[in-house]
């Protein structure tokens, strides 16, 4: 009996040494130990698809969304601007919103732009970066001169 105590004192000691060396707990060496002797197969490859592959032409549809919330005073939160987006029906396909939460928001942050923000107005919990509205003011500016030196 002495000896299966001692025995069992070594494979731990093993298990623990292993689970140190690898950087896991002693749980997932014994769970993989027990994989390899049942011959189950290893996952190598990730199942879930992760990455946004949200179409550049997304990008009107959300902010016209994001508009119509704003015209109506609503605060604009990433759960309701989801559900306005998967409830909006539209005829092309490829334009309905079939993405999630996390997507949303790197949408609205990488590809639009958009920050938010802790105020007290409706309309700045959702908000344009400053230098990309300085840009749309500048832009619509240069335009508005433009049109102005055609007329005379």
């Amino acid at each position: 009996m002495e000896k299966a105590q001692e025995k069992w004192k070594n494979v731990s000691q093993v298990v623990a040494r292993t689970a140190e060396c690898l950087g896991v707990s002693q749980r997932t060496v014994v769970n993989v130990t027990a994989k390899v002797k049942h011959g189950e197969p290893f996952l190598e490859v990730e199942t879930r698809n992760c990455d946004m592959e949200v179409p550049e032409a997304m990008i009107p549809v959300v902010r016209s969304v994001i508009m119509s919330l704003y015209r109506d005073k609503v605060h604009i939160t990433l759960d309701l601007l989801l559900s306005k987006l998967k409830e909006r029906r539209n005829a092309n396909k490829d334009l309905e919103w079939k993405w999630e939460r996390t997507t949303l928001h790197k949408f609205l942050t990488t590809k639009m732009s958009y920050c938010y923000r802790k105020k007290e107005s409706y309309h700045d919990r959702l908000k344009e970066k400053v230098v990309i509205a300085d840009q749309r003011i500048k832009y619509i500016k240069k335009i508005q001169e433009d049109e102005i030196d055609i007329d005379f």
